[in-house]
């Protein structure tokens, strides 16, 4: 099932979503190779992003895309030592009421 889905040697994870709400899933914690990360939404209107803290482990991820995305708190992504590009931050990275 998705929300024990094992993928270790994972560099790119892509997630195209259309919900006006999306929890990342625990399984991206275990993601330890993962290097790039890109969130889109597609739905009418932006979608808030809950559960960001679950990439705080990841010690690989270098860049993260966010696109018509609300991230309620970005203090998980200043956990990621190793991360060189935060694409999309002017309009996605806004709080979520």
């Amino acid at each position: 099932m998705w929300y024990d889905l094992k993928a270790p040697k994972i560099e790119v994870l892509i997630l195209n979503i259309r919900s006006t709400k999306y929890a990342l899933a625990e399984f991206i914690k275990r993601m330890e190779r993962l290097k790039f990360l890109t969130i889109t939404s597609y739905s009418d209107y932006p979608s808030q992003l809950h559960n960001l803290y679950l990439i705080q482990c990841l010690s690989n991820l270098r860049t993260i895309r966010f696109e018509h995305v609300l991230v309620p708190s970005i203090q998980p992504i200043f956990a990621l030592r190793n991360l060189r590009k935060l694409l999309k931050p002017v309009n996605l990275l806004t709080s979520c009421t």
